[in-house]
This record gives structure tokens, sequence and C-alpha cells, in this order.
């Protein structure tokens, strides 16, 4: 059987000792299954005893896609009979293939195939494999289901050279879009969990597969005839590689995630020279009213911008006023920022009612809501804007805005309303003094008279 030069370079990723978690992805055509599959059934061979277990999301699918489509052509090209017979049928025959469960055994070992919508997931994974596969990955959309099957990615068999099998967790797709959790695991090197750096960085590794590479196990024009699919589906399909499923982003992952920070509280901030906490309001309280943005957010002597906390939520007047004035002194904030022409001064006697001693500064927003995100926008290319910790419905709404995005249709960003008005605040400009602040520091912030 022979392979094309990319499977061949994917095989020797599978192979390399350092890699653990590996996503072959790339266009329709390029074979990533098939070789895939190939490296399970050569790790089968390789050390007697071992269990190997292949996955769709769904059991139909595992069976028809999976199980009795590419891995029956895999077998055919791999184990040719001499009299030109199936090679799945010869198998079968001898017992080593059966349908329920899915399964074929080889030189003592065991390939399991399953879906994972299967109601028993415990008792389907028992009691752990060597190889896990993944096809299709793309159609899982929880970082979850990798989590609980990476525990039963743990069994101990030697290969017949006598050297320890090493433990791989293979993947395939058709990458789907930058939010997904592929794009955070692979691409940015993060875990989707925790938006953190993996802690094994060289145990991801990705390799792309180019159905051009294949061109001679596809039907003639099979490509071509894809070249008028549209921007998103040509992307995933053809070009084989994750897409925006923004037309004109303002705001793009790498950006965040490039300059993300772990999570601070106040005592962390000491290196921060003003904080503020940034109120966008909804218009009403009833049932299928939008959120109210708060956001606190801090500079620091460079003019970088830190995004300290997200507190938003769909709150009535008397909740996000408390929960306002509490981040305001939670953080030690200089002032509570809130859009004047939105219910402004509603808003100041609101937080007043709650603290008549509040500090608030409302700013009038005489333009556009894309306009507004722009000094944002721009300091997020320039990676001045961090992150400290992961704030997935904020940064949902980050990579959602566009420019003429249908407020109707997607409905009011108001997490990143407020965290535009906050970032605006600190700094466009040189923020008014609210309140005088002491150098002395206490307890690693500063004090305030």
């Amino acid at each position: 059987m022979k392979l094309n030069p990319i499977q061949v370079k994917a095989r020797a990723l599978i192979k390399d000792p350092s890699s653990k978690f590996i996503l072959l992805k790339g266009g329709t055509g390029g074979g990533k299954t098939f070789e895939a599959l190939d490296c399970v059934v050569d790790r089968a061979v390789a050390a007697p005893g071992s269990r190997h277990i292949c996955f769709r999301s769904t059991s139909i699918d595992a069976r028809s896609k999976l199980f009795e489509d590419t891995f029956r052509s895999l077998l055919e090209a791999k184990f040719p009979v001499s009299d030109g017979s199936s090679a799945w049928e010869y198998f079968r025959d001898k017992g080593a293939i059966t349908l329920n469960p899915m399964s074929f055994k080889i030189e003592g070992s065991t390939i399991l195939f399953s879906g994972l919508d299967e109601g028993d997931l415990d008792r389907i994974l028992g009691p752990g494999y060597a190889t896990i596969l993944i096809d299709e990955v793309s159609e899982i959309e929880k970082y979850k289901t990798i989590g609980t099957l990476r525990t039963r990615l743990r069994q101990k068999v030697m290969t017949r050279d006598e050297t320890e099998l090493r433990l791989k967790f293979i993947m395939a797709c058709n990458p789907p879009s930058e939010r997904h959790w592929t794009y955070q695991a692979f691409k940015l090197g993060l875990n989707p969990n925790t938006g953190a750096p993996h802690s094994k960085p060289g145990e991801w590794q990705w390799i792309h597969l180019d159905g051009k590479e294949n061109i001679e196990n596809l039907a003639e024009g099979y490509l071509d005839d894809l070249n008028d699919l549209d921007r998103i589906s040509y992307q995933r399909f053809v070009v084989g590689d994750w897409y925006s499923d923004v037309e004109n982003p303002m705001f793009h992952s790498e950006d965040i995630a490039a300059t993300r920070l772990p999570g601070r509280s106040v005592e962390d901030c000491h290196d921060l020279i003003r904080i503020e906490v940034a109120v966008d309001p909804a218009v009403s309280t009833n049932a299928g009213s939008d959120e109210t943005g708060i956001v606190v957010v801090g500079r620091d002597d460079n003019n970088h911008g830190y995004v300290l906390a997200d507190l938003s939520g769909k709150w009535q007047p008397h909740e996000w006023g408390e929960i306002s004035v509490k981040a305001y002194h939670d953080w030690k904030a200089n002032t509570i920022v809130a859009e004047k022409n939105q219910g402004g001064n509603l808003v100041k006697s609101n937080l007043r009612t709650v603290d008549p001693s509040i500090p608030v500064k409302l700013i009038h927003a005489s333009v556009g809501k894309e306009i507004r995100a722009e000094g944002a926008s721009t300091a997020y290319k320039q990676q001045r804007i961090h992150h400290c910790g992961e704030f997935k419905k904020l940064e949902g709404q980050l990579l959602d805005f566009e420019t003429g995005l249908n407020r109707r249709r997607k409905g009011s960003p108001d997490r990143l309303d407020a965290l535009v008005h906050g970032l605006n605040s600190i700094l466009l400009g040189e923020p008014k003094k609210v309140r005088s602040m002491a150098r002395a520091p206490i307890s690693g912030f500063w004090r305030t008279n």
C-alpha cells in the first residue's frame, strides 16, 4: 500500500515519541481518516494484546462511515488476498471482525469502533486503551468529552521489540470555526478549559493534509467541482483550515490569546495606575431583555489595558447597582463609568442609591458602536490589551462583532459595550482624577484618600 508524501509525514508525526495529541486536519479527500486508521492497525500489530478504540460522534456514523466504509477500504488495501477476494470477508470468516460490537482483532490486539452518543460511555471505555482515535472531531462541541476520554488513555503495553508503546490520542477533521476548541488546543496551543498554555505544549501537534496530495485516489474532477462553494465551505473543505464565521471581524482570537495573563486579584494589581468599572445597563428588565454589561478594566504606565473581571448578566436595576458598587470597592477602582445617553442620570442615581459617595463618570457616546469600538480594536491588534483569565461570553461577543452587524439578529453585545466604554475611558486620553491616590503601598495596592 503506497502512501502519498504528506501521509508519510503524518505517520512520522504520529510515531514521534514527543507527540501525544495529534490532529490530522485538511480539506476533503486528503486521506486523513485512512492514514489515522492505518496507524492504529500498525500499532495493534506492533504491540500484541494492546487495545485501541475509534470514535465518530454518533453510532450510525461510526458504523456506516468509519467501520464499514473507510476501515473496510483500508483492510482491502492493506491486506490483499491472493485470490483477489475480499479481505473484509476473509477476516469475517476467521472471526477477526465482529459487527456487534464493532471490532477487529489482529495479533492478539483489539480495535473497537463506537459512537460517542452511546448512553453508557464508561462501559464502552472499559479499562483503558493505548490509542484513542476520533474521526471528524469537529463534531465534538465540548472539550469536556476529550477530558473524559483522556482518562482512559492509559494502557501500559510492550511492543515486540520490548519497548513500551507510547500512548496516542489521534484526531482528524475538516477544520471548523475558529471558535471550536480544536483551534485553541492545536493552533493557539492553549488549554480550552483555562485559556492558559498547555503544560506540555510539545505533546500537542497538528499536520495539514491537502487533497491535492491525494489526487491519485480521488475521482477525476472531484476537487475542481468544489471551487464554487461558499466562502466558509471552501475554506473548510477545500483549503482545509479553520475559518472565521464573521465576514468583517473587528477582534481576533489570536490577539486575545497572544497576551492573555493568569487571573488577577486586587493584590496582584499594584502595577496598575488606574482601575475603572464600566457599566452598560439593559434598557428593560423583562424576560427577553438584554444583559447589563459590567466589566472591570485597568491600565498600566505603558498604556496597556487589562480586562480584570466580567460581572455581566441579566440583572434587575438594584442587582446591577449592587454588583457594580461591590466591584468598585473590591477592586479599589477609581470610578464607575457609564454611557450618559443610555439613561446616564438614572445610572448615576441607581448607583448612588447603593452608595451615595460613589464616583460616577458619565461619557457621551455620539457615534455608532462600530466607530466607538475602533480604538479598542486597534489596541487589541497592537496586543496592548491583556485578558486576565478567560472570559468566554465576553470573548464570544468580541469575536462576533463586525462592521454592519445586524443587532436585531444577534442582539446587543452589552458585555462588549461595557468593555469598550471602559477601555476608551482609561486608554484614550488622560482621565480625570476622581480619587486621589497616595503611592504608599498597602496590601499590594495604593492607599486611597
